[in-house]
C-alpha cells in the first residue's frame, strides 16, 4: 500500500520559484538534445551520406524491432568538451 507524507505541498513562492527554475533548465535540457540529435550538422550527415553510410542513429532504428523503443544512455556525453575541434557530443557516435 502506498503511503502519502502527512500534508500538502505548500505552493508558496518559494515552490514556484523552484519550479520556474526546473522548467527553463528543461527548456535548454531538450534544446541541447535536440541539437545533438541533429548530428553534426547537415554538411556533415551530406558527406556522410555520400559514402553510403547512415549516421549512428539511423543504424540504431534499423536495429530496434518495430513498434519498440530505444533509450539512448550518453546522449549528452561529452558535451562542452573538445570544442576546439569542433565538439564532440554523444562522445562522438
Amino acid at each position: 500500500m502506498a503511503r502519502t507524507i502527512g500534508s500538502a505541498v505548500a505552493h508558496d513562492l518559494v515552490f514556484e520559484s523552484n519550479a520556474d527554475a526546473n522548467r527553463q533548465t528543461q527548456r535548454v535540457i531538450e534544446g541541447v538534445s535536440a541539437a545533438v540529435r541533429r548530428g553534426g550538422g547537415a554538411k556533415s550527415i551530406e558527406r556522410h551520406k555520400a559514402k553510403g553510410k547512415m549516421t549512428a542513429r539511423e543504424r540504431i532504428d534499423a536495429l530496434v524491432d518495430t513498434g519498440s523503443s530505444f533509450l539512448e544512455v550518453g546522449l549528452l556525453t561529452a558535451h562542452g568538451m573538445y570544442e576546439e575541434e569542433g565538439g564532440c557530443p554523444s562522445a562522438g557516435v
